[in-house]
């Protein structure tokens, strides 16, 4: 079996102690294309994704952590609107890693301490370092017990977002801390 994902090519995972954060975004089509493809989805319009990714951004941009970037496809097509493609070209922090569509999600959450997903994306389900993944609705729309979440969360709206982060970043900092703890002590016992 052949993987649709470049499983070869190296991931440009960043070596450091900074919490690493994998975001999986879905790329919208025009309405007139979602019409045809699933005539009652309206939630994965431009203003929506946009909205998903501003928040996280937002939530995240006086934190110490390196942020991967994952676009479902690529961006170089008419198929995608103008407003989306833009901001997603416009994004240029140092702490953002933009990832290649092809790279495999998979890998990219093993090198993740959590990731955050918009809803219901399969990426989400993938392994991270402390599995603190979550999927996120800026919209505030889908119900908390929609079953397509499974065993995930699903944090709804910006204030939400902002205090689910910052609980999430607190206990990996804190459980990292405790880690690197007993890595020096295993060391000084021996």
């Amino acid at each position: 079996k052949i993987s649709p994902f470049h499983i070869s090519e190296k991931i440009p995972i960043v070596k450091n102690n900074k919490i690493k954060i994998s975001i999986f975004d879905v790329v919208p089509h025009h309405l007139y294309s979602r019409a045809l493809m699933l005539p009652e989805d309206r939630y994965r319009v431009s203003s929506t994704c946009i909205q998903f990714l501003t928040d996280i951004l937002k939530c995240l941009e006086n934190e110490d952590v390196i942020i991967y970037l994952k676009t479902k496809h690529y961006l170089n097509s008419d198929r995608y609107p103008d407003d989306y493609v833009t901001f997603i070209e416009k994004i240029n922090n140092n702490n953002i890693v933009k990832i290649n569509p092809r790279y495999s999600p998979k890998l990219i959450s093993l090198n993740s301490h959590f990731s955050i997903s918009s809803p219901f994306t399969t990426a989400a389900f993938y392994k991270t370092i402390y599995n603190y993944n979550f999927f996120y609705d800026p919209s505030n729309i889908i119900y908390k017990d929609d079953r397509a979440k499974q065993n995930l969360k699903l944090i709804s709206g910006y204030s939400e977002l902002e205090n689910y982060l910052d609980d999430t970043i607190k206990d990996i900092k804190l459980t990292m801390n405790k880690d690197n703890k007993l890595i020096v002590w295993k060391l000084y016992v021996w």
